[in-house]
């Protein structure tokens, strides 16, 4: 996807030894508190707003040293551990629909960037580059964030928590909002969304705060608010196949024709050189929800998906694959 401007991949350098050896000892030290949290993170308007200092008390020697030299190489480190146990969420999965936000910024200055691949990947090239207690058990301790394991209630939460400490900025604020999607804090979500959208200078940061916006609501049951945020999401300059086409089935949804062909010329005007795949992906997590039970499809939708006028044959096509892919019933999702 283009934001304004082509976004290079680049090279992912592997972790530095000496940011391994720290890792694996702020993960040891029973002194160490950086990367815990007590806590759930707090609501948007009570984040911390600046970055902890490397003189803050109760330090370790190798939390200060981490947060002198390489607090960019933990906070990258932080993100890839972050993106990867949310996206083991099935429902979160298919929600995003593309790569998360933080992934895709708009700057090219988010700093070093971790090693590529899977987490696991990433241990096994660690641990035979600097040995099993070092890389490998590095990446293990910061991932339980305090020798949690990831299974237990709120590691997330406390990773989210770590890495806004770190580089408190509205992309790692952005996945705050999403664990607390992830967790079912949806009011939380949807200020932690809305207040990213409002204020920040980033685009494309804004139009998927605002999808997530149109997603949380879903979750919540709110149809009318959902379409509102999907709308706004739609319409902005970096506006998404996802966005436009979640626009466009949160207007059948609740009724509204004319807005559902406005999104499908959207689509349309705004999806690059394979259309066709990106709506088959879209399809695709659609039915998944569906038969997850996350949404049902109303009575009209399915009617109103055939009215969408040949004008946008791509968009029309989908959501007549989606709403025609379930039999409507009494029970429909309601609008707030």
């Amino acid at each position: 996807m283009k934001t304004g401007q082509d976004h290079k991949t680049r090279q992912r350098p592997p972790l530095d030894p000496e940011v391994a050896r720290l890792l694996h000892e702020i993960a040891t030290d029973p002194a160490s508190s950086l990367l815990q949290r007590a806590a759930r993170p707090a609501g948007p308007a009570v984040l911390d707003a600046e970055p902890v200092s490397p003189w803050a008390t109760g330090l370790t020697a190798a939390e200060r040293e981490l947060l002198l030299v390489y607090r960019e190489e933990a906070a990258g480190l932080l993100r890839t551990l972050f993106q990867e146990r949310f996206l083991a969420d099935e429902r979160m999965g298919l929600l995003a629909g593309q790569p998360l936000a933080s992934n895709q910024g708009s700057r090219d200055d988010r700093g070093p960037v971790p090693p590529a691949g899977s987490l696991e990947e990433t241990i096994q090239s660690l641990a035979a580059s600097f040995g099993e207690d070092s890389g490998g058990v590095a990446i293990l301790g910061l991932l339980e964030a305090g020798r949690e394991h990831p299974a237990r209630p709120g590691h997330l939460a406390r990773l989210a928590a770590a890495l806004f400490r770190l580089v408190p900025d509205d992309h790692h604020r952005f996945l705050v909002g999403l664990e607390q999607a992830q967790s079912r804090q949806l009011h939380s979500a949807r200020l932690t969304f809305g207040e990213i959208a409002a204020r920040t200078l980033d685009p494309f940061l804004a139009m998927m705060s605002l999808g997530w916006q149109g997603a949380v609501y879903g979750l919540a049951g709110s149809a009318r608010a959902a379409r509102n945020a999907y709308r706004a999401a739609g319409r902005s300059q970096c506006a998404s196949a996802n966005s436009t086409l979640s626009w466009c089935a949160w207007s059948l949804q609740v009724g509204d024709r004319s807005e559902a062909q406005a999104a499908a010329v959207r689509f349309e005007d705004r999806v690059g050189s394979a259309p066709e795949e990106a709506v088959d992906a879209w399809v695709a997590s659609r039915r998944r929800e569906q038969q997850r039970g996350m949404w049902t499809a109303s009575r009209e939708a399915s009617c109103l998906a055939r009215e969408l006028t040949e004008v946008a044959p791509t968009a029309r096509e989908g959501m007549i694959r989606v709403f025609s892919s379930t039999i409507a019933s009494d029970d429909l999702v309601t609008s707030h």
